[in-house]
């Protein structure tokens, strides 16, 4: 098999997917609801799915409208379950990529996003944006870089890995 990364989902299509399948659960979601979630996945559609599944699994009442503070709730805890998702992919850019690894680590300590001339400044070896563009970890904003994903940027601060490169 050959692996196919999906593109991220737009705003639209999340609210989309998480819709119709959490309608058909008996979940429905607040419009700040979905978007948060769409800002905490970067609209990854595996991430996204993963996180309304977790969700899903810890709010079992139904008829369920989730609210954005019942999604805040969940973020830390959902942390843990992810870590070996997070890890997988920090661990194929440490094998593959290790100076793209080393430049998302550094976003990350940024606080998501920085000015692509700092990141430069930080001396993160031949960092091939190319590379963490197409796999659609990072996304350019002007002359920004941010993490597309605020999970992950939460995942490698709350693991200590933002601090061990």
């Amino acid at each position: 098999f050959r692996e196919i990364y999906l593109p991220f989902l737009q705003p639209g299509e999340t609210n989309e997917m998480i819709s119709t399948l959490g309608g058909g659960m008996g979940i429905r979601f607040a419009n700040d609801a979905i978007d948060r979630i769409h800002g905490l996945t970067g609209g990854h559609p595996f991430f996204t799915r993963q996180f309304c599944s977790y969700l899903s699994e810890r709010y079992v009442e139904r008829p369920l409208m989730v609210s954005v503070e019942a999604v805040e709730s969940l973020v830390e805890p959902y942390l843990e379950i992810a870590s070996k998702d997070f890890q997988e992919i920090v661990d194929r850019f440490s094998r593959d990529y290790p100076e793209e690894l080393e430049a998302c680590v550094e976003v990350a300590r940024a606080g998501g996003k920085m000015e692509l001339s700092d990141l430069a400044a930080k001396s993160c070896g031949n960092v091939s944006l190319r590379h963490l563009l197409g796999y659609q970890v990072v996304a350019l904003d002007g002359k920004s870089v941010r993490l597309t994903m605020e999970l992950m940027r939460r995942w490698l601060v709350r693991s200590g890995f933002a601090d061990k490169q």
